[in-house]
């Protein structure tokens, strides 16, 4: 499980999000669900390391599996919502994409996980 304790992220003075606390099931689907502005891209993105420098002034805590996380974290990633990767690869082929170029210890090469369509529906190794 993820638990999330306390993160507040501004944008200089303004407060987009404050005091959010939530816990994300292990093998469960979590949606964050609000009006365009309320910060739940900003919540994702900080909690994977990709919130734009200006909002980084952020604070709170978080823990996977029971251990004290340091955000961001490599265990955590961030799928944009428009199509900016490859139309053509699933959403965890262009999450998984980037381990394929740099391995990160203890994380399975992208080789191991993805498999992508060739031309007459036949399927090979990433």
């Amino acid at each position: 499980m993820l638990e999330v304790r306390g993160l507040t992220i501004r944008a200089g003075d303004t407060v987009l999000v404050e005091e959010l606390s939530l816990d994300l099931e292990t093998g469960r689907l979590t949606c964050l669900i609000g009006p365009s502005g309320y910060g739940k891209s900003s919540v994702i993105k900080r909690l994977s390391g990709v919130l734009a420098p200006e909002l980084r002034r952020a604070k709170g805590q978080a823990r996977l599996e029971e251990t004290e996380l340091s955000l961001p974290h490599e265990a955590i990633a961030y799928q944009p919502q428009q199509d900016t990767l490859f139309p053509w690869l699933t959403i965890l082929e262009n999450a998984a994409l980037g381990l394929g170029f740099e391995p990160i210890t203890g994380i399975p090469s992208v080789a191991g996980l993805c498999f992508t369509s060739g031309n007459g529906g036949e399927h090979g190794p990433f």
